[in-house]
């Protein structure tokens, strides 16, 4: 087997390791976000989670092939910090990023 055959499927499971793990995150965003939805006491601190999953996301997903799902985490980090309120409004618009980037994967 040669080297870049090596590195094409190292390559290949790497992107399937990172789809697995952002899938994983996206539901646990959005499981976040229900939680926020039902509990106000706790939105400042569930927003504080997402901005970091959002971060993580921003980094990682350009190094596995995903420079589109990257583009799109930093947009909702940059959203996030336009965010004062935390109102519905914004629970929503924040699904609609995540969203967005689940369906980037599937691509």
């Amino acid at each position: 087997m040669s080297s870049s055959t090596l590195f094409e499927n190292l390559s290949e499971q790497l992107k399937l390791e990172f789809q697995d793990l952002a899938q994983d995150t996206f539901e646990k965003i959005y499981a976040l976000i229900d939680t926020a939805e039902a509990d106000r006491s706790r939105r400042n601190e569930v927003f504080t989670q997402l901005r970091r999953e959002a971060h993580n996301i921003k980094g990682s997903a350009p190094t596995y092939g995903f420079p589109a799902i990257g583009q799109i985490a930093h947009r909702l980090e940059s959203y996030m910090n336009t965010c004062e309120e935390h109102t519905l409004q914004d629970w929503n618009s924040i699904r609609r990023f995540i969203d967005t980037m689940s369906r980037c994967l599937e691509l």
